[in-house]
């Protein structure tokens, strides 16, 4: 890691040219294992996009560098956090930050670029009506189911620092505040991470969604890829995706993180034909009462934004109807 640092930093100020072009940067958030890796690969493939991930993902000694903290009760609980943000992405949009460039040889690299796509995990979740006012960007939102979340990501950094960001303490109503206290009290480590995926939507979704923003799920980019990536085109003022069915039979930069099965999932061939087994399969792993526990959760945080028995989200949170597949 320390070896592939060093590499970018010297080659990164060769890689990538970058001067802002006429339309905005699109920020993508969303919680771990999610699809964003996949989301942010389909943007990738625009002309003149830049992809820039995880730029606050306290793994990269860049993003520690340029925060100036060490590790992630630091920089879950910054009091300045406005200040540092825009300092850190105004210079990181304009290219003046070259360890997140991809040299243009790379799969998603470019020479010249002009638009910017942050793949934003581990912060922020508390501020996105303060990231579409001071960049000007358009927000884009990507949900997935919690139950195949948290089986997925058994690491959770922040879960037990959220409550220690004033802002961010601020937005949960005292109800909901006391319930998620009494979960980080336990030592249940399935309902702390289902309690990591609230944090990580409740401002937004509790707060209202602006109609600026886009949302996704991760279903939708799975079983209506089509559909999906029409749907972002029209939101996000994006040109035609050229080989959408290509890049759906391929795994993304994330799978890596997979297990097995999803691993042979692809290798098979069957990533075209039957995209439904990769919202589905989770239940394979579900344990007594893990989905009615979820789901208690959720409704005590007043989260509403999937519900017990269902793979998809709420209708409100789903691609347009007239864009899915009939089957």
């Amino acid at each position: 890691m320390k070896l592939l640092s060093q590499i970018r930093r010297f080659v990164g100020p060769f890689g990538n040219i970058h001067r802002q072009g006429s339309l905005p940067d699109i920020f993508i958030f969303s919680a771990p294992r999610t699809g964003s890796t996949f989301l942010m690969e389909v943007l990738a493939v625009q002309p003149g996009m830049k992809s820039i991930d995880e730029p606050f993902s306290m793994n990269y000694p860049q993003t520690r560098r340029e925060l100036g903290v060490n590790n992630w009760v630091d920089a879950t609980t910054m009091a300045n956090r406005r200040e540092i943000y825009a300092r850190y992405l105004d210079r990181l949009c304009k290219g003046q930050i070259s360890d997140f460039n991809s040299p243009f040889w790379s799969k998603n690299g470019r020479f010249y670029t002009t638009r910017n796509t942050l793949k934003i995990l581990h912060a922020g979740e508390d501020m996105l009506p303060w990231f579409e006012q001071h960049f000007n960007c358009q927000i884009l939102v990507l949900v997935r189911h919690p139950i195949p979340t948290v089986l997925s990501h058994d690491k959770h950094p922040r879960v037990d620092y959220f409550l220690r960001q004033p802002e961010m303490r601020a937005q949960l109503s005292e109800r909901h505040l006391r319930f998620a206290e009494r979960i980080l009290a336990s030592d249940n480590q399935y309902d702390r991470g289902v309690l990591d995926w609230c944090f990580q939507y409740y401002p937004a979704f509790t707060q209202g969604i602006k109609p600026s923003w886009t949302v996704i799920s991760y279903e939708d980019l799975s079983v209506e890829s089509e559909g999906a990536v029409k749907f972002l085109e029209t939101r996000l003022q994006l040109s035609p995706t050229k080989n959408l069915a290509k890049l759906i039979a391929k795994p993304s930069g994330s799978t890596v993180q997979s297990d097995p099965t999803t691993v042979a999932f692809f290798n098979s061939g069957q990533a075209q034909g039957n995209r439904s087994y990769l919202i589905e399969k989770w239940r394979d792993r579900l344990k007594p009462h893990m989905e009615e526990r979820t789901f208690e959760i959720l409704d005590a945080m007043g989260l509403d934004i999937y519900s017990a028995g269902n793979l998809f989200p709420a209708e409100k949170y789903r691609i347009p109807e007239y864009l899915r597949s009939k089957i």
